[in-house]
């Protein structure tokens, strides 16, 4: 779990398993449990739960674990408060340059999806984006403001996940190659999350849009965070 320095893996671990412990046989209970460590675990990599209160909603949490009130109430130490909600919604509308982390929510956005897949971070996996950042002559013409086209480049309307080969050989090309490359490459099949734009023709800003705003419901709803929007003030 390199690829993110703040990721919390440890603790969620040592929590994960405390749970499991106690309330293994017990589904539903997990379910809910595990989404909201879940949830909690990739606010804290994200650093929209300040470091200094991370340790010690930890350990709440570890105290906690057998009083849901405590796990999930108001002010509960896994549930998000309405500001870390709406910061962590924020997030998945910007992602941001960094590599890192993008990567990881790639990873988490995968999972998902429908009849998508659990992918560790050891595979060879890579996101690309489908409008490069740096353009090129058939991106320059489709968006010629470059700085318009860097902050599209990066949202998650605008990527998919491919091998390495792959990414190296889709480059900057047009979309018409890149589409090749995505589902004509012998022995990679493309994950959920590449088959999403298998339908799309072209590829337009007013694609990315669209495509942002699908994805980031698909997580909000994976994570409970449009319930979670409104509560715990």
């Amino acid at each position: 779990h390199r690829d993110l320095h703040s990721f919390p893996t440890r603790r969620s671990s040592d929590l994960a398993i405390a749970f499991l412990a106690e309330y293994n046989g017990q589904p539903e209970r997990a379910r809910r449990f595990f989404q909201a460590l879940d949830r909690f675990t990739f606010a804290c990599a994200f650093s929209l739960i300040d470091k200094r209160r991370q340790d010690d909603r930890f350990a709440r949490a570890m105290r906690g674990i057998h009083d849901e009130k405590a796990l999930y109430g108001p002010r509960g130490a896994l549930e998000l408060n309405q500001a870390e909600h709406m910061a962590f919604i924020s997030r998945l509308h910007h992602p941001g340059k960094n590599a890192k982390p993008r990567r990881l929510l790639m990873l988490r956005l995968e999972a998902a999806m429908p009849n998508g897949s659990w992918l560790a971070l050891n595979d060879d996996v890579t996101v690309e984006h489908v409008m490069p950042v740096r353009g090129g002559p058939y991106w320059d013409a489709l968006c010629p403001d470059a700085n318009r086209r860097k902050e599209y480049a990066n949202l998650l309307g605008n990527l998919v996940l491919l091998n390495h080969e792959q990414n190296e050989r889709a480059d900057n090309k047009d979309y018409a190659f890149k589409r090749k490359v995505f589902f004509e490459t012998k022995g990679a099949p493309p994950h959920a999350v590449t088959r999403d734009v298998q339908s799309i023709q072209d590829w337009t800003l007013e694609v990315i849009d669209a495509r942002q705003e699908r994805l980031v419901r698909i997580l909000c709803a994976d994570w409970d965070l449009i319930r979670g929007a409104g509560l715990n003030a």
